[in-house]
C-alpha cells in the first residue's frame, strides 16, 4: 500500500506556486523539487541554509553541496572563468544545461561553506525549465538529493522520509515527474588539470560523450 504524502505538492507549471517557492528561497527556507535528474533539496546560498541542509541530511557537517545556476557566465561568482582552458569551455557549451556536475577550483574569497576543504566547488546547470527560471535572480542555489546521508537518494516522493517533508517549506514537482530519469548527475573533477579530468561518479550523462566533447579521455 502506497503511503500517504504528508506534504501537498505544488507544480512547476503553476505560476503562483513558483512565486511562493521563490519567496521562500529568499527567506532562507528549504524546499524539495523535481529536477532533470532526481528529487532534490533547493535552498539559498547562505550559511543559514547550509546548516539547515546539514540538519535535514544528518551526518554531513563539513561536506559541501552542489550549486546549480542558470548561465555559464554566472560561474564568475565562484571561479576564475578567465583561467578555464578553451576545451573546458567548449565542453561546457555542449553539455549544459544537462545532468553533468563539474568540480572546479573555487575563488580564494569564496565562503568556506560553499567549498570543500581542498578549496573546490561543484556546479551544474540543470536542464529543467522551472529551475532555470527560478534561478534567474540568484547567483546560484544549493541542490542536493532529498534524503538523509545514511539513506539512498529518494526516487519517488513516497521515499522521502516523513520528518523531512514536515520540515521543508514546499514540495514542487513536474506533473510527469515520475517519468523523469532516476539517475543522479555524472560528476567530473576539473579542479587540477595537471592531473587530468577525474571521473567522480558515473551518472545520467554518458562518459564517452563527455570525453568526445572535451577531446581526450578522462581518468577513471
Amino acid at each position: 500500500m502506497m503511503k500517504k504524502i504528508k506534504k501537498t505538492p505544488l507544480f512547476w507549471a503553476n505560476a503562483a506556486s513558483v512565486a511562493l517557492l521563490q519567496k521562500s528561497i529568499s527567506e532562507n527556507r528549504v524546499s524539495i523539487s523535481s529536477t532533470d535528474t532526481i528529487l532534490g533539496f533547493l535552498a539559498s546560498l547562505t550559511e543559514e541554509c547550509f546548516h539547515e541542509l546539514n540538519t535535514l541530511k544528518e551526518g554531513r557537517s563539513n561536506k559541501p553541496y552542489l550549486i546549480i545556476t542558470d548561465t555559464p557566465e554566472k560561474l564568475n561568482h565562484f571561479i576564475q572563468i578567465e583561467k578555464l582552458e578553451e576545451n573546458i569551455w567548449n565542453m561546457i557549451k555542449q553539455i549544459w544545461p544537462g545532468p553533468v556536475t563539474i568540480i572546479f577550483k573555487a575563488k580564494t574569497d569564496t565562503p568556506k561553506f560553499l567549498t570543500s576543504p581542498q578549496g573546490t566547488i561543484a556546479i551544474r546547470i540543470p536542464k529543467h525549465q522551472g529551475l532555470l527560471s527560478i534561478l534567474k535572480p540568484f547567483p546560484g542555489l544549493f541542490s542536493t538529493s532529498a534524503n538523509k546521508s545514511s539513506q539512498p537518494p529518494a526516487k519517488t516522493i513516497e521515499e522521502i522520509p516523513d520528518d523531512i517533508l514536515e520540515k521543508i517549506a514546499y514540495l514542487i514537482i513536474d506533473e510527469d515527474y515520475d517519468k523523469k530519469p532516476e539517475q543522479p548527475s555524472t560528476i567530473i573533477d576539473c579542479s587540477d588539470l595537471d592531473k587530468g579530468i577525474r571521473v567522480i561518479r558515473e551518472g545520467a550523462y554518458p562518459l564517452e560523450e563527455l570525453e568526445k566533447h572535451y577531446g581526450s579521455p578522462f581518468n577513471r
